[in-house]
């Protein structure tokens, strides 16, 4: 279930997205680089807002999800569900840094990214599997994402380092309105059925996020 789920998602937003985004890249290499960081920029920003609230709001809703969908059959997941779409970010955020290489003629930093997280998850996987169990898996996972995204991002280092400072910012600022929200759906967990929390839960999120001024309108002119 928890690797279901991470695919289901992770097959439609930022692969429909990078449809539009993968020729604004091709088009764009040897002649603005400026357009680059741009693009890159705000791809970032977007992919970003929208998964790591699926994240936190997974981890605080994840047990009423799954049982809504599915009773108590696979209780047994939830644990390592809630764990594993925290992997999430990591994988949205790897398909334009990705992409970016592929489309300025780079192939070879993506195949060698892609390696080594999956060195990486073997290894994982080996120390931590019989030490924690599935929880081990979901760790690894999470550190083998982010393995992924970190290499990918070291190969870009020269367009990523003209655009670090804002994209920290904008890290601290997603959090934090993701924590906003995590608040107000633990706050009233007792009160309303878990698809209400949701929405209260996503419209407290991006409120917190309009007051950090974390959301930029350019980022939805990429959708059209």
């Amino acid at each position: 279930i928890p690797t279901k789920l991470i695919n289901a998602v992770s097959l439609t937003v930022p692969t429909a997205l990078m449809g539009v985004i993968y020729p604004a890249f091709s088009h764009l290499y040897g002649k603005s680089e400026d357009g680059l960081r741009m693009i890159l920029k705000n791809t970032l920003d977007y992919l970003m807002i929208i998964s790591v609230p699926i994240a936190v709001g997974f981890f605080a809703l994840g047990d009423e999800f799954i049982h809504a969908l599915w009773k108590t059959n696979y209780d047994g997941a939830i644990s390592p569900a809630k764990l594993m779409l925290f992997s999430l970010p990591f994988i949205f955020l790897a398909f334009p840094t990705g992409n970016l290489l592929n489309a300025t003629g780079r192939q070879a930093a993506t195949a060698i990214s892609r390696l080594t997280g999956l060195v990486a998850l073997i290894v994982l996987d080996f120390f931590l599997i019989p030490m924690y169990g599935i929880i081990g898996a979901a760790i690894a996972l999470i550190l083998t994402h982010c393995i992924i995204l970190l290499c990918d991002l070291f190969y870009l280092r020269g367009i990523v380092l003209r655009i670090g400072k804002h994209f920290v910012l904008q890290i601290i600022k997603v959090i934090a309105s993701a924590g906003f929200m995590y608040v107000v759906i633990y706050a009233m967990q007792q009160i309303f059925a878990w698809y209400v929390l949701a929405t209260l839960g996503a419209v407290a999120y991006f409120f917190a996020l309009i007051l950090l001024r974390g959301i930029n309108l350019r980022i939805i002119k990429l959708l059209k």
